[in-house]
């Protein structure tokens, strides 16, 4: 009775071994998908990062483009109202030669 009591014993403790490599098989595939996973997403952080910094980079090249552009219209706005005063003058010395030539006409006619 003692070897079947140590048969059935160790049918038993076979079976849980067999049940525990099964058990570590699937673990271990698992743990292989999970690593397949992060090496994807670690793949998909570095392209996000690239991704980031070219954004960056057109940034800094539209910042400087913008600057200049500002210092363009800048020096465009500073022209115009140069102009639009000399307009002013201009425009204020005809009406002046006008009231003139009207003052003249009417003494003129008379």
């Amino acid at each position: 009775m003692d070897k079947k009591n140590d048969r059935e014993l160790l049918e038993l403790l076979l079976e849980k071994v067999i049940s525990m490599e099964t058990k570590v098989d699937s673990m271990e595939s698992k743990v292989d998908s999970v690593e397949t996973k992060v090496e994807s997403i670690d793949t998909d952080v570095k392209e996000l990062k690239t991704g980031q910094h070219r954004i960056e980079n057109k940034l800094d090249d539209i910042e400087v483009h913008n600057a200049n552009r500002h210092i363009i219209i800048s020096a465009d706005i500073k022209d115009l109202k140069s102009t639009q005063s000399k307009m002013e003058i201009v425009t204020a010395d005809n009406w002046s030669d006008i009231a003139k030539l009207k003052a003249a006409r009417k003494h003129r006619i008379k």
